[in-house]
Formats: structure tokens, sequence, C-alpha cells
């Protein structure tokens, strides 16, 4: 809010928090049954949780921002009214960015785990494909 970096605030500064509109998913608390829920739907569509992230992360970030989370649970027909509830939940840093770890620890640490056994005996991913 100190943005001319006086260590005060004045009046003025403090105007800009009335002002302010907090994206919906930082007005709402986690909501474990609507992860579990969220969970089963991923499950029916995509064989596996790594590619149900990629379904999200629509510009191949390997992280996953609320509107491309939005557009995701939209093509998915999951309930708009719900969609910040799941990304509350999901997103447990309240960063508003999803990662793999946050999205699916599982597939994450398997991924993880993945990269680095190529890495160490083949220099690459890409080299151990080539293999």
């Amino acid at each position: 809010l100190d943005f001319k970096k006086r260590r005060v605030l004045t009046a003025a500064e403090m105007n800009f928090v009335d002002r302010w509109r907090p994206p919906r998913w930082l007005e709402v608390l986690p909501e474990y049954s609507y992860e579990e829920e969220f969970k089963e739907v991923i499950d029916r569509h995509f064989d596996s949780r790594v590619i149900a992230f990629r379904h999200f992360d629509a510009n191949m970030s390997n992280s996953v921002v609320y509107p491309e989370f939005e557009a995701g649970c939209k093509k998915l027909q999951i309930d708009p009214e719900r969609v910040p509830f799941i990304w509350r939940t999901l997103d447990d840093d309240i960063s508003g960015v999803l990662t793999l770890a946050e999205f699916d620890e599982d597939s994450d640490n398997i991924l993880r785990d993945f990269k680095m056994f190529c890495e160490s005996h083949f220099g690459t991913v890409g080299d151990a494909f080539d293999a």
C-alpha cells in the first residue's frame, strides 16, 4: 500500500482498499467435499491426474491460474458456484497459482521421481527416450 515507500500510509492510499474487489476465491473458505467431487469428475474424464492438470494448464506453463482453472471447469460442466471453493481448497498456500503438487501430490512425486531418474541415467528425459 505504501507505494512511495515512506513507511507511512495516507488516507488516500488507504482508499485503495475501499475500491479493491478481491477475487471470489479469496472470499471463500476451503470446501473439502467439493474437492472430493471435483476429483471424482476429473478421474472419470482423464486417464491420469497429470493429464487432468494439463487440461487446466492452457498455456503449458506448468502452473494453473484461476482463469485457466475456471475455463477448464466450465469444459467439464462443473457447477460455476462451486469453482471458487474448489480452487481455494486446492490452492492451499493462497498464492493464486496451482502447481501439480497442489493439484495432486502423488502425481507430482511420481513425475518428479521419473524426471530425476531420467536425468541421472540419461542426462535428460528426451535423451532417455532416444536411448
